[in-house]
């Protein structure tokens, strides 16, 4: 059987493989002889491919009771716990792999962790390792830590492209005058969303002169954007009885966002930390066999008592 995986998985490493016959050979291995190989690339196929993480948990968490030789099982049940928000379950696993199978995925998976366990000077630190693409990761870990010096640092290495993470790490070292200044270069590309409310509130702060225009123009494309929503639910050209209903609706949205305290309720984006990598951890990839070992977890599993 071990041949057959084999072919399977390097279907799937060239994309020439079927998702629905994947699966079902996935299974089929498993009914045939249960081991941590079989069980892992059962969940790995869950977690990456089916993005069924309930049952990528099941068939991992059997897997790992199997104790594994290699770390690969423990990446992918510390990437499922990650995607199902489970961050102190996740950290103990996440920081066996960090020793036992250093790499990007690893040092980024790790700091999520730490962040959402709100352990911020190890999670800028494991930032810093996954490397320079995260450094706005790490300077906002490090806002969190206390330690603006360094995050003032690593916000230098932001790109100029960037204005909303820059704004966002200002926002934390409370350089206010700074954020606003970013924030209205994002201004003709970024969506309407919690950014518009942290623009508006920064204003509100920074230049008050400017608060109502820019309020304005907010009201100007929420407008539009609420119309042409409104648009793509009907098959017929949006009716002026729509056009005013979105200018309503438009009006309480920043009817609302007007009564915000200045800074005090805003959302800053932290998604990042709900976020995970998964590396290729099937076993037998043509491409990542060295990594996981398959040959030597598969002649381990023969002396495994299922």
């Amino acid at each position: 059987m071990m041949k057959e995986i084999k072919t399977l998985i390097a279907t799937i490493a060239e994309g020439t493989s079927d998702v629905m016959q994947e699966e079902q050979m996935l299974l089929a291995f498993v009914a045939q002889q249960e081991n941590v190989v079989t069980l892992t690339n059962l969940a790995y196929y869950y977690a990456e491919e089916a993005e069924d993480f309930t049952k990528a948990l099941a068939y991992i968490e059997r897997a790992v009771r199997q104790k594994p030789s290699t770390p690969q099982p423990f990446i992918i049940y510390s990437y499922v716990l990650l995607k199902l928000e489970r961050y102190d379950e996740a950290l103990p696993l996440l920081e066996y792999v960090y020793k036992h199978a250093p790499g990007q995925a690893t040092y980024y998976n790790v700091a999520g962790a730490y962040y959402r366990n709100e352990r911020y000077l190890e999670a800028a630190r494991a930032y810093e390792l996954a490397g320079e693409d995260y450094a706005y990761q790490a300077a906002m870990a490090y806002s969190k830590a206390g330690d603006t010096a360094k995050a003032a640092k690593l916000l230098a290495t932001i790109p100029a492209d960037e204005p909303l993470a820059r704004a966002d790490v200002y926002v934390l070292l409370e350089r206010y005058d700074d954020a606003l200044v970013e924030m209205d270069q994002a201004l003709p590309v970024y969506a309407l969303d919690t950014w518009c409310f942290v623009h508006l509130q920064l204003a509100k702060r920074v230049a008050p002169e400017r608060y109502t225009a820019l309020y304005a123009r907010y009201e100007q494309l929420l407008q539009a954007e609420l119309c042409e929503a409104q648009q793509q639910k009907v098959d017929e050209w949006t009716t002026e009885q729509d056009i005013e209903q979105a200018i309503i609706q438009a009006k309480q949205v920043l009817a609302k966002l007007a009564a915000l305290e200045p800074l005090a309720a805003i959302m800053i984006d932290e998604d990042f930390a709900n976020d995970a990598m998964l590396p290729c951890c099937y076993y037998f990839c043509p491409m990542h066999d060295t990594a996981c070992d398959g040959d030597k977890e598969w002649s381990s599993c023969q002396t495994t008592t299922i």
